[in-house]
């Protein structure tokens, strides 16, 4: 008799400790998933999750970068066209648009550092910014949210950022920035796309 509850006590422990670590599974794999699909919130740079955005226009370096998603949500790089370029189509390329949304959504994932209260004249760049974003969501032809980049903060680690029509300055880490450089590099190093209608 003491063989057999011994026995069971064991088959016991073992299904308790599968049973744990089952439970440990289930809340690392939740929280992974949470961690890579951040929702918007007071802590977050942008006005709503990545998903949620239909465009984002960058301007950098005297030239406006945009980046949009087509109907089967697919990011492309539209660039500035003019003149037989203005109404093209795109194809977006499968690896490049992986890229776009791979930048795009680390930036959508961007968390406030600090908030700092306004100083006296421009301490950190924001009203001669290196960079200007411009959040677009569907259905809306005016912009959701804009932002002046300022300077890079004296630690070499964080950006200054300004919420456009605001007077709060932000700060967020630097690397969300030089992504966003590194990615209008990639893009702009593409050959540019050809008019639909050329033959």
């Amino acid at each position: 008799m003491s063989q057999g509850h011994g026995r069971a006590a064991k088959i016991w422990i073992v299904l308790a400790v599968l049973i744990a670590i089952a439970i440990g599974v289930e809340v690392r794999d939740r929280s992974t998933q949470q961690a890579t699909s951040v929702p918007a919130g007071p802590s977050m740079l942008m006005p709503a999750p990545i998903d949620e955005m239909s465009a984002i226009e960058i301007a950098y370096d005297n030239n406006l970068h945009r980046f949009a998603r087509d109907d089967q949500g697919m990011w492309f790089y539209h660039g500035v066209h003019a003149g037989a370029q203005a109404n093209h189509e795109h194809v977006p390329d499968p690896a490049m648009s992986d890229k776009i949304a791979a930048s795009l959504s680390a930036l959508g994932r961007a968390r406030i550092e600090r908030q700092l209260d306004p100083i006296e004249g421009d301490p950190f760049g924001v009203t001669r910014p290196v960079m200007i974003i411009i959040v677009f969501l569907p259905d809306r032809t005016e912009s959701a949210m804009q932002y002046a980049v300022g300077d890079l903060a004296p630690d070499d680690l964080s950006r200054y950022v300004q919420v456009v029509s605001s007077k709060q300055v932000l700060t967020i880490p630097h690397y969300q920035i030089q992504n966003l450089i590194d990615l209008i590099t990639a893009v702009s190093a593409q050959p540019a796309p050809e008019s639909a209608s050329a033959s």
